[in-house]
């Protein structure tokens, strides 16, 4: 009987409602990565359509689309062709903070942001 109950109070303890969604990651961040010329900052929209993540980085005036994002748990993938440099975002998000790295032509820089309120 005791076996039993501990099944039953198992089953009625209640779901993390912390766990992060990825939804959650969706909407608009402040970021910044930093270069070894100066940190560039800016805003990236992150979003789902007809079933496909998609997105924009603005920086500067400039808007680039986000090809080939992914979206995983709290783990984002993304490409973007900045200036003719094909560049790749691995990145990670922990709440309202994301962090990660932008890979090109052989160089690992900084990305960091913020989800603006």
């Amino acid at each position: 009987m005791t076996t039993l109950i501990a099944i039953i109070g198992f089953f009625l303890l209640p779901i993390n409602d912390s766990a992060a969604t990825i939804t959650d990651h969706l909407g608009m961040w402040n970021y910044e990565v930093e270069a070894p010329d100066m940190t560039y900052k800016g805003t990236m929209e992150l979003k789902e359509e007809d079933g496909e993540y998609k997105g924009t980085m603005k920086s500067q005036g400039v808007s680039i689309p986000l090809t080939d994002m992914e979206i995983d748990g709290d783990d984002i993938t993304f490409k973007m062709n900045v200036q003719g440099f094909m560049c790749t975002v691995a990145g990670e998000f922990d709440g309202d903070t994301i962090s990660g790295t932008v890979s090109v032509e052989g160089m690992s820089l900084p990305l960091k942001g913020t989800k603006a309120k």
